[in-house]
């Protein structure tokens, strides 16, 4: 018989997040239930514990007591979208996906408004090396690729400064969707990203 070292995933019931709470979280869930729905404004909480200390179960018992208390939440495995080059697109296209949860018809155009965003975003990230080589796939004099890979440089100086645009028009479509299902349910937007310790540091920085 082998020896088992990845731990079991322990159940968390949407309707009973802590039927199985062996450890008494459901104190610590509460108290900062209480910190964040009292909280003026954005703030950032870290959940700092050793690998295998039950850092994911204890986000699943609160993501599922806040959605039980009406609260907005999206949940953002960071370890699952490790693969991806741009951090920030892999975050707000997850942003984008779990607000459709809570969309009317009057957040729908917001929540649109960030998918757009984040296409922007997409196509100015492709890299110079990527479409120097597509557009130097045929035969070309050294001249003709040194004038390519200048309006290329060129490009990407001014998809910087779009980008950077993008960046912030998302940021504040983001706020005001926040501050639209503030109004609507009575409770901030809860983001949880998980799994930031498993990333590659330069994933995890960025």
């Amino acid at each position: 018989m082998g020896m088992r070292t990845q731990p079991h995933d322990i159940e968390v019931p949407e309707k009973e997040p802590f039927r199985d709470d062996l450890l008494n979280r459901k104190e610590s869930v509460e108290i900062l239930t209480e910190l964040i729905a009292n909280f003026e404004g954005p703030c950032v909480l870290a959940l700092d514990a050793e690998w295998g200390n039950g850092k994911t179960t204890f986000l699943r018992m609160w993501s599922r007591h806040l959605r039980n208390l009406k609260f907005p939440v999206v949940e953002f495995n960071a370890w699952e979208t490790d693969f991806a080059e741009q951090p920030f697109l892999a975050l707000s296209g997850e942003l984008t996906r779990g607000l459709k949860d809570y969309a009317d018809e009057s957040l729908e155009k917001k929540i649109d408004r960030t998918k757009e965003l984040t296409k922007e975003l997409l196509v100015q990230a492709v890299p110079i090396g990527l479409r120097l080589a597509s557009a130097s796939l045929g035969v070309a004099s050294l001249t003709n690729v040194g004038d390519i890979f200048e309006s290329l440089v060129t490009e990407k100086l001014d998809a910087y400064s779009e980008a950077q645009n993008s960046i912030r028009k998302f940021r504040r479509t983001l706020h005001e969707t926040a501050e639209n299902l503030w109004k609507k349910k009575e409770h901030p937007l809860v983001v949880m990203i998980d799994e930031l310790d498993r990333c590659r540091p330069s994933y995890a920085v960025e």
